[in-house]
């Protein structure tokens, strides 16, 4: 049996189910969620759970050295995958909404606000991104989490804000309204008209409740209910629709909800729906002039800082804990700004146009309110909101200098060379660098008030086995060692002059030598391995999935237009909705198992 069928029937079950469920105040309906998502999505072991479709010969477990080709350069990154052109299209996956996701499509659907939610466990997260769909599985915690939600958001909803109609006390009034709100919150709810047989079962449930409490309201909450505890509500199908052999292009509705979870992280509004109804999103000039006015919308904004926050690792800010006698002043307030300042900065640098990258990487400006400006000890008069201020090369030189991403990456008392220069490999230049050994002993760069960091941390270089890796590492975060553990300048470490000289190696076209922080900038944002990387990386957000060999044509060609944009974010996002990936799946999905 096919997949698309095998959902088709779990779908009609589970309406039957979880309108037992919610009658009877029990879980079943949404626990068939859990199989849906099953039988479609793929099991633990399946081509699609892993990065890449050979992972097991692709990435050295921890502890292993990493793998270098045959030039010296470390595995990874967008040059690794050979375009071929007559490749075929990457499978389909059913992809359950993401957190994020789920939220935001609540806020529009139902038009309340994200309080009226509750909290959701918190989702499985991949190398990067939350919205991996391999890990997006639905657990027991989850599907109670989301029957309380139906339960909630269904009381709470201002059915004048959905309804198409206002029903008189006629029963044939009241049943002509139903049914029109039925198709209309349908439409929108499942991203795609109903089917007629959808639209006359959840007809039926009408009839049902309102032969048993004769209540509008009650029967139309009842109908709301049902259908955000859908499977079709709680997943993205896009390319499940079609049933023919071979590639499968997205219709016009399914571009539509790729377009919007893709630029907006959420459902689609009415004029995508209105292009889709019309039938003009089925080709790459359509889809480009949609994502055009779609990243001029705030929720653009929105999603793409959602994109930078994971990128740039700024969530782990959040849980930042520093030594309080080392550093007394750093709180929650200046945790808040430093986080807000970078989101500011990366949004405006991606929506910048031409050398968006190099703006992102090397840029000096500054967003400071009162409490940051304060912390970094910079002089003038700053309030409550943001001001736009121009910082010394030295002290600002892009996001790495950002003392977000600084104190994000650092030691509860000090800078981490280790984990500034990991973060440079595997998120700037998507290199494969190994997990250290379960076993590892640390006491090789215990502190020392008589040793610099840089000092402590040359003793990898002693050790072998810490060598073959941390060649690779140590000598770009030693690059930012003008910076603390709370992102502030310094001229000295333990009582020393900083040696922030470091070394790029192992790239295929990034190699050098550098000192400090703006050289390790300038370095960074005229790399072709960066811009590389971070097609990979904005595939890897807008796509949900780890790129593979079907996808090398695609991102070759994305990439090229990030170069000729010279680092325009926007244009490297439109290059990808107007590729053939996008719009195309496989029907070799089903053979996933």
């Amino acid at each position: 049996m096919g997949r698309s069928k095998k959902f088709q029937d779990c779908q009609q079950v589970a309406g039957l189910r979880f309108a037992h469920a919610c009658r009877s105040g029990g879980v079943l309906g949404l626990l068939v969620v859990f199989g849906c998502s099953g039988s479609v999505g793929g099991s633990k072991g399946s081509q699609d759970d892993g990065p890449y479709e050979d992972d097991a010969d692709h990435e050295p477990g921890p502890g292993e050295p990493p793998r270098v080709d045959s030039n010296g350069a470390l595995a990874g990154g967008l040059f690794d995958l050979k375009c071929e052109p007559k490749a075929e299209a990457a499978p389909i996956r059913l992809r359950r909404l993401s957190h994020s996701e789920y939220e935001a499509t609540v806020d529009d659907l139902l038009r309340l606000n994200r309080s009226d939610q509750e909290e959701l466990p918190v989702d499985s997260k991949g190398a990067l991104f939350d919205n991996e769909a391999s890990l997006l599985r639905v657990s027991s915690a989850l599907t109670e989490a989301y029957l309380n939600n139906a339960r909630q958001l269904s009381s709470a909803v201002n059915l004048a804000n959905v309804l198409p109609c206002s029903p008189t006390v006629g029963a044939s009034e009241q049943a002509g309204c139903a049914r029109k709100f039925i198709e209309s919150f349908g439409l929108r709810a499942f991203r795609r008209p109903l089917t007629t047989d959808e639209v006359a079962s959840y007809k039926a449930h009408y009839d049902a409740s309102m032969a048993a409490d004769q209540n509008f309201e009650a029967a139309t909450r009842f109908i709301v209910r049902l259908m955000i505890g859908s499977p079709y509500f709680l997943h993205r199908t896009e390319g499940l629709a079609s049933t023919s052999e071979g590639n499968r292009q997205l219709g016009d509705y399914e571009a539509a909800s790729a377009l919007s979870y893709f630029l907006w992280g959420t459902m689609p509004d009415e004029t995508l729906f209105a292009e889709a109804e019309a039938g003009r999103l089925h080709n790459a000039e359509q889809l480009g002039a949609q994502a055009k006015r779609m990243l001029a919308d705030d929720k653009a904004k929105s999603q793409l800082r959602h994109f930078f926050d994971q990128w740039l690792h700024l969530e782990e800010l959040e849980n930042a804990v520093k030594d309080a006698a080392l550093f007394p002043d750093f709180d929650d307030a200046v945790k808040k700004s430093m986080h807000a300042e970078t989101l500011l900065f990366a949004e405006k640098a991606a929506l910048s146009g031409h050398g968006g990258l190099s703006t992102l990487l090397s840029d000096s400006t500054a967003h400071l309110d009162g409490p940051l400006a304060k912390f970094l000890g910079v002089d003038g008069s700053f309030g409550a909101d943001s001001e736009t201020v121009e910082l010394p090369r030295d002290r600002r030189a892009g996001v790495l200098t950002h003392p977000s991403f600084l104190t994000a990456n650092a030691y509860l008392d000090g800078s981490s060379p280790v984990h500034r220069g990991i973060f440079v490999r595997r998120s700037l230049l998507c290199q494969t660098i190994p997990d250290p050994p379960a076993d590892i002993p640390f006491d090789a760069i215990a502190p020392s008030e008589d040793a610099t960091t840089r000092e402590r941390f040359f003793a990898h270089q002693d050790n072998p086995s810490c060598a073959a890796c941390h060649q690779y590492i140590d000598p770009i975060g030693f690059g930012l060692e003008s910076f603390d553990a709370v992102g502030r300048f310094r001229d000295t470490d333990a009582g020393k002059p900083l040696d922030t000289t470091g070394e790029i190696v192992g790239t295929r076209a990034t190699n050098g030598k550098f000192d400090g922080a703006e050289e390790l900038a300038t370095m960074l944002a005229k790399s072709s391995d960066v811009r590389g990387c971070v097609t990979l990386q904005m595939f890897r957000f807008g796509f949900g999935r780890k790129e593979t060999t079907h996808d090398a044509c695609a991102l070759h060609s994305a990439h090229a237009a990030f170069e000729e944009g010279e680092g325009d974010f926007l244009a490297l996002i439109g290059a990808l909705v107007e590729s053939d990936v996008f719009s195309t799946r496989s029907a070799k999905e089903e053979s996933n198992q």
